[in-house]
């Protein structure tokens, strides 16, 4: 049996990669690494299906969706994005067509989060709330507590009122990543950065963040984490929310702040319901693989399928292009017209000035 990791190689947020990290948990092991962004283009050495988890944040390129044939995958986990601003698919790259028929092949879905799942039944597709993997990280064995804060992606007005607040020492923290730099690095040197990035989270005496993908492995790992809650991407953190102890902004930057974050409180016990179920399900997803059942499935030929990839990028780079073309052109017509705009009031503005001056001296016109 073969098995592959998805990992998206394009990051530039290290929670993608505790994603992709967390999944080698329930792998026995990794043959292949498998571009999230392109799975529609994965061709394995040999025909033969590759075993996969699919718990990401599917997508942004999202015509590149379904996957290949080749990759047999247990849908768990999974976070359909809205958000399109560049090429306004919307969803219907799974609502639809050849999209949903692959939906529906492997359900019922395993969602990150209820509107995943509610946007899935309401087209058809059975779907069920399963929680976010990076809930099951375990943690790291020899590594001791340390009297710290750790900061990831506050604004420096919190990091100055915590600074009052407090005489422990504060670490700050980014999951931001440089695109160009990380994108070249390949998965074992990327797994470096995310043990790093865990046992950071999992030493601290409490982590504060806006970040999802950092407040849920500091639950995983057991250190206490206070989650600003922006209200933001509701669809994204709604449903763990109440998993969290939260905080607003204002009450960082005012006085009022409920939680002492010298002697923080401890976390939640609720997720350990959706951890356990999770950690479960994906256990036995790979015990009870059937290889010959699995195997029995009909496969292209690998040359077959490489023309068609060939072929499809071929037709999609084509067509992107000219998107692209249309959109630039569409761009430098607004931006002609707005110049145009703020030259014609100009002009005017400078009319009525000197008509203004005219009246002034007597001068009919």
């Amino acid at each position: 049996m073969k098995y592959g990791l998805i990992v998206y190689k394009d990051t530039e947020n290290i929670g993608d990669d505790v994603q992709s990290y967390v999944a080698t948990k329930y792998l026995p092991k990794i043959d292949y690494i498998i571009d999230r962004d392109n799975v529609t283009s994965f061709v394995p050495e040999e025909k033969e299906p590759v075993v996969t988890f699919m718990n990401a944040w599917w997508m942004n390129k999202k015509f590149n969706w379904p996957p290949t044939p080749y990759i047999y995958p247990k849908m768990v986990s999974m976070h359909f994005t809205h958000y399109d601003t560049i090429y306004h698919i919307d969803q219907k790259h799974i609502t639809t067509g050849y999209g949903k028929e692959y939906l529906k092949k492997y359900e019922p879905i395993g969602c990150r989060d209820s509107y995943t799942k509610n946007l899935l039944q309401e087209n058809g597709i059975d779907a069920y709330f399963s929680g976010c993997m990076t809930l099951t990280l375990d943690k790291f064995q020899g590594i001791e507590k340390e009297d710290y804060i750790l900061l990831v992606d506050v604004k420096d007005e919190i990091y100055e009122n915590i600074k009052k607040l407090t005489k422990k020492r504060i670490e700050r923290i980014t999951n931001n990543l440089k695109l160009e730099e990380h994108s070249k690095l390949d998965w074992e040197q990327r797994k470096g950065k995310v043990e790093e990035y865990l046992k950071k989270i999992q030493r601290a005496s409490l982590v504060v963040t806006p970040r999802l993908h950092c407040a849920l492995p500091a639950l995983a790992l057991e250190t206490p984490v206070l989650f600003i809650d922006y209200s933001l991407n509701n669809d994204r953190t709604g449903d763990f929310l109440q998993l969290l102890n939260t905080v607003k902004e204002e009450e960082f930057l005012g006085r009022k702040l409920r939680h002492d974050i010298n002697k923080p409180k401890e976390n939640k016990k609720d997720y350990l319901k959706i951890r356990n179920k999770l950690e479960q399900e994906c256990f036995d997803f790979i015990k009870n693989l059937d290889e010959e059942r699995i195997n029995s499935i009909k496969l292209p030929e690998i040359e077959d399928y490489k023309e068609f990839v060939r072929r499809n990028e071929f037709q999609k780079n084509l067509l992107l292009e000219s998107f692209h073309n249309i959109n630039d052109l569409y761009y430098k017509e607004i931006n002609n017209s707005q110049t145009a705009w703020a030259s014609s009031n100009e002009a005017w503005a400078k009319y009525e000035e000197l008509c203004k001056k005219l009246k002034e001296k007597n001068i009919n016109f």
